[in-house]
């Protein structure tokens, strides 16, 4: 099992500043820190949530290891968030200690959005890695949806849903339950 790290945010957000600030109907500059702050977060909600990146974002998938399944066959790496663009680079750490990377042709990527993940190339099996190393195995991938005309609608309505409760009650950090409802249908809409 490996971990997710972003590599590389978006400078852009989904939701603007101006979009949560009539939202709210705050018609001042003294608390644009905060909305921005907010907008960030109910960004990183809604993508932990649906585990989807929102906009085109960079990202490693670090494990110890290639993944075998319970029989000892080379399995999939499941990368974690979607939607995947490509892949940049799988660079790992063999038996031997030397660092590696590997040909397009020795993996595929198998990018649904339901679970984007790795595979074995056709013919090839993953290759051995260094005992004990934690990272020895990276996958480099750009993830997120190309433009905001892309993403679903319900990535943005849930953000400003979520910033104009964080805005009304400061000091209640509880998700509105209509914000969780959206990302459902976002993920309701994965399965179909």
């Amino acid at each position: 099992m490996g971990r997710l790290v972003l590599i590389s945010a978006n400078n852009e957000r989904l939701v603007t500043l101006d979009q949560a600030k009539k939202h709210c109907r705050c018609q001042n500059n003294l608390e644009d820190e905060l909305f921005t702050g907010w907008i960030r977060s109910a960004e990183a909600y809604c993508q932990s949530y649906t585990s989807q990146a929102v906009l085109t974002s960079t990202w490693q998938w670090i494990g110890s290891e290639f993944p075998v399944d319970d029989d000892g066959n080379d399995d999939f790496i499941d990368l974690g968030i979607g939607p995947v663009q490509s892949v940049n680079f799988i660079s790992y750490v063999d038996a031997d200690g030397d660092d590696q990377e590997m040909t397009e042709d020795e993996y595929q990527l198998d990018p649904q959005e339901i679970a984007p993940r790795i595979v074995p190339g056709i013919g090839q099996s993953w290759p051995a890695t260094e005992d004990g190393n934690v990272s020895a195995v990276i996958v480099e991938f750009i993830a997120g949806y190309t433009s905001k005309d892309l993403c679903p609608a319900q990535f943005s309505q849930a953000m400003l849903l979520i910033i104009g409760g964080w805005y009304k009650n400061r000091e209640d950090q509880s998700i509105p339950d209509a914000a969780n409802r959206l990302l459902d249908q976002v993920l309701s809409e994965r399965y179909v």
